[in-house]
């Protein structure tokens, strides 16, 4: 079973989308704080697959988790949740993220993603 860690700071959004992607068959966990990310994969050894992050959260943002993550495993496919479209042009976020979502998020998109399991859409 592929593992997904969710990284965002509103709770209904969080919430929504780990048990969308759990009654899929992923193994899910979910941080509302880019630290809380980091300590749930270095203390907890919970490597993601796939990692689903907001852009605008507490402490650092979604692109510097991200390449925090990729460290420990530069395969990890990553997809940005946001509002904000003007994001797609961000150098930093371009060479970084695979996959642009943008809120209100489609659960059906993301899925078909995540399935998918690969970066070359």
């Amino acid at each position: 079973m592929k593992k997904v860690l969710i990284v965002e700071d509103h709770e209904d959004v969080r919430v929504s989308l780990s048990l969308i992607l759990k009654r899929e068959g992923f193994i899910v966990e979910a941080a509302e704080k880019g630290l809380e990310s980091l300590e749930i994969i270095s203390k907890y050894n919970f490597i993601p697959d796939f990692l689903i992050v907001d852009y605008n959260l507490p402490e650092i943002n979604g692109v510097e988790i991200v390449k925090n993550v990729k460290k420990i495993k530069p395969d990890i496919i990553s997809l940005l949740l946001t509002a904000d479209i003007s994001l797609t042009a961000n150098e930093e976020v371009k060479k970084n993220i695979d996959y642009f979502i943008t809120k209100p998020y489609d659960p059906v998109k993301i899925i078909q993603i995540l399935k998918k399991g690969d970066n070359n859409v």
